[in-house]
């Protein structure tokens, strides 16, 4: 169930006790107060599961550099103070902030890809991505060694076997840089967002509107132009490019590059290409994709990136129709 802005605020209002919700209320205009109230009155049907999705966005929300900020309430460091004296309660509270703190950033960050989190941290001290290694999980840490060239694959694999656990300024300066990749990543995120607009309602333009608006674009600002081709022109996106230009690609592109850029990739969009070609070149891709074959990562990177080329390429010599979406 997806929730506007309106519904969200009335599930956080109706979960508070009432006279904080009339104080919240009183801070907006006549009208947005209006909004909220008809909202809980014909809400319903709402799961514990979206109440409480609610409620955690309202909590990352209010502490996103702070984690874990509210615990040095009065309420709750009286206990400490009451239970283990006030020096005894204040360093219980310290480390036990520390802990949550790097739990919290690292499950973050372990939630991001291994490529953006490798775009991430790549020009970072060595021993910075060093100790965010340590701490992220040991398959995603491996994925994005593998994108490192093999003397700082080396370089930080040395520093991670003679690790020794951070001290608590250690933990303490780690969360904050983890804490501005984190924003870093969601500022990338932010910006992928807008662009992908920029590209859907291109898509959705006639083709001779869209090439001039891309050229007006291009002399405005290369770079963003380039970035908006790309979310136009992204590797799965091949699946909804008409036939006939998936066979100048089938006709202009190497087949074994075509093999590589395919590995790993949606069944749909290999038909898509094997339909494009004649019987003998099908089979052999075929044969190829059914076999497992070790690749690098970079080397299927850069086979899809010369695919893409050439697909953009197309687009300086003549109008190129997208079809209707095919995948998610």
């Amino acid at each position: 169930m997806s929730l506007n802005g309106i519904e969200r605020s009335s599930i956080l209002l109706m979960s508070i006790d009432v006279d904080s919700a009339v104080e919240v209320l009183k801070k907006l205009t006549i009208l947005e107060s209006r909004k909220i109230l008809k909202c809980m009155v014909n809400i319903n049907n709402i799961s514990s599961i979206e109440v409480n999705k609610v409620l955690q966005e309202c909590i990352d929300f209010i502490h996103p550099n702070n984690y874990f900020s509210y615990v040095y309430g009065d309420y709750l460091f009286s206990i400490l103070k009451k239970t283990l004296g006030e020096k005894e309660a204040a360093v219980f509270l310290e480390e036990n902030i520390s802990i949550k703190n790097m739990d919290y950033v690292f499950k973050k960050l372990n939630n991001i890809n291994s490529k953006q989190l490798f775009n991430l941290i790549q020009y970072e001290h060595v021993q910075i991505i060093t100790a965010i290694l340590v701490y992220i999980k040991d398959k995603k840490a491996a994925e994005i060694l593998d994108l490192f060239n093999e003397k700082q694959r080396s370089q930080i694999l040395l520093r991670i076997a003679t690790f020794s656990s951070l001290n608590k300024s250690g933990e303490k300066e780690l969360v904050k840089i983890v804490t501005d990749i984190l924003s870093r990543y969601e500022s990338m995120i932010n910006n992928q967002r807008s662009l992908k607009k920029v590209a859907n309602i291109l898509t959705l333009m006639k083709n001779h509107e869209k090439k001039t608006i891309i050229h007006d674009l291009s002399n405005f600002n290369t770079d963003i132009t380039k970035k908006i081709l790309n979310e136009i022109f992204s590797f799965k996106n091949l699946i909804n490019m008409q036939d006939k230009y998936i066979c100048h690609l089938v006709n202009h592109v190497d087949l074994d590059t075509i093999c590589i850029g395919l590995s790993h990739t949606d069944d749909l969009l290999k038909d898509k290409f094997i339909r494009n070609m004649s019987e003998q070149d099908a089979d052999y891709l075929r044969e190829k994709l059914s076999k497992k074959h070790t690749l690098l990562t970079s080397d299927i990177t850069n086979a899809q990136k010369l695919l893409l080329k050439t697909m953009r390429s197309f687009l300086e010599k003549e109008e190129i129709t997208i079809e209707e979406d095919k995948v998610e």
